[in-house]
């Protein structure tokens, strides 16, 4: 496909969001800003030996310090070999997952390629800079996304995004939310030769456990997803 073939499809995707990225909201207050949802702790970590990524994520969704939901689901199937993980405003993060998922699929029915891993960070980093004034009005989306990369190399990778679209790659595992204490822990706990069960078990302990102890944001109900060169499939807690 070529670059402005590629650019009128992103322009064609990207359409809804740029009629949102065009008003921005003026920047809100502290009482404002303790009124708007956010979700909490999500994170990611490579296992067996880099072959399989355990996603997961607590269920908490809060106004200000106030929980208002327990059993959100903040990871959102993208394609077969994709999840991105959602923290920040869960409305925000719905709509850039929709995005990206319109994308692959357009991509792929056109073109007849898979999309690489990389190229499905980019686009969604793309869509992230397009909100950087949501930042100033203090609504914000970091999310995690976790790709089987089907295209190029051949195994699970992780990449953290910021709000302003900034990108990070992690060979080890990526946390985001009020998941700072979930990170620390990890880099306590974590192998790269773990087991896939052990991944699973340990993801499980993070949120019941540690994030309740040390992180008053955190906990509700996990949701796991394990990904790997057959898929992604969801792990029942």
């Amino acid at each position: 496909m070529s670059y402005e073939i590629e650019d009128q499809l992103i322009e064609r995707i990207t359409a809804p969001l740029r009629r949102l990225h065009e008003h921005p909201p003026a920047p809100f207050g502290e009482a404002e800003k303790a009124m708007l949802l956010h979700g909490t702790t999500i994170g990611a970590i490579l296992v067996n030996q880099g072959k399989t990524a355990v996603a997961f994520s607590d269920g908490k969704v809060s106004m200000g310090n106030k929980p208002v939901h327990l059993a959100y689901r903040k990871i959102v199937g993208i394609d077969h070999h994709t999840v991105m993980l959602v923290s920040g405003s869960p409305v925000l993060g719905l709509a850039y997952a929709g995005a990206l998922k319109t994308y692959i699929g357009f991509h792929e029915d056109t073109s007849g390629q898979k999309l690489s891993a990389r190229a499905k960070a980019r686009f969604l980093g793309r869509t992230l800079m397009g909100g950087l004034h949501f930042m100033s009005a203090g609504i914000l989306c970091a999310p995690i996304l976790v790709t089987f990369d089907v295209r190029e190399k051949k195994i699970p990778r992780i990449f953290s995004l910021g709000p302003d679209g900034s990108e990070i790659e992690h060979t080890d595992f990526a946390t985001s939310g009020s998941g700072a204490n979930i990170d620390a822990a990890l880099r306590q706990i974590w192998r790269f030769d773990l087991s896939v069960q052990d991944g699973i078990e340990m993801a499980r302990k993070l949120i019941l456990t540690t994030a309740p102890g040390l992180d008053s944001y955190s906990g509700g109900e996990v949701s796991i997803e394990v990904i790997d060169a057959t898929g992604k499939r969801t792990v029942h807690t």
